[in-house]
């Protein structure tokens, strides 16, 4: 958030592979390292899970989960920077 904050712009939209590439680590994978698609589907699963859990402590935070991605909405930080 604070990223989009800082170069304005209004939305980031990641794909599961993408967030996989740096949070995931136990979910199946093809030999090219993308995920395959039960492990997509079972990554997804559990990203929309956290996403619901972060919701209800950050009510304003913005979060669309179209199929296979999530896209963060520029809704600035809950805690101003100094």
């Amino acid at each position: 958030m604070a990223r989009l904050q800082r170069s304005g712009s209004p939305l980031v939209a990641l794909s599961y592979d993408n967030l996989h590439a740096q949070l995931g680590s136990h979910y199946a994978t093809r030999p090219d390292g993308a995920l395959t698609d039960r492990g997509k589907k079972d990554f997804g699963y559990r990203i929309r899970q956290a996403l619901r859990r972060v919701q209800t402590l950050w009510p304003s935070l913005r979060v669309d989960t179209p199929r296979g991605r999530f896209v963060l909405h520029n809704t600035g930080p809950d805690v101003l920077s100094r």
